[in-house]
């Protein structure tokens, strides 16, 4: 569940969006700080981290947010990409091996970190 973007926030909120008990103890400074849980640095809105801590820093908190999903080309050729993934799937090598076969045409794909899924 994704914290509101308005209204009233209360501590079971966040300890239930953090994944905890609604009903245990927490500080604010804890719970920025990642003591309970590590703060999702996917989620759009979070808290700083930087005292004084607020519960409006909470507003629209999403503890389960995934990564952006980005657009890129990646090319289906083995000779190039061996691996087919990794950080070096959207960069071509530094050294192409002397008399490379012809390009191949591009795959749009949206990845997500280096997973792919064609489009």
């Amino acid at each position: 569940m994704t914290l509101p973007s308005s209204g009233q926030i209360s501590f079971s909120d966040v300890n239930t969006e953090l994944g905890r008990s609604s009903t245990d103890e927490m500080s604010l400074a804890d719970a920025e700080g990642g003591v309970y849980a590590p703060i999702n640095q996917n989620s759009p809105d979070k808290p700083n981290g930087i005292a004084p801590y607020a519960m409006s820093e909470w507003y629209g908190y999403d503890h389960n947010a995934g990564p952006a999903l980005t657009q890129g080309i990646f090319w289906d050729d083995p000779n190039y990409y061996p691996q087919g993934s990794g950080p070096d799937a959207c960069n071509p090598p530094p050294n192409p091996p002397p008399d490379p076969p012809p390009a191949p045409a591009p795959l749009d794909m949206w990845y997500s970190g280096t997973a792919g899924i064609g489009d």
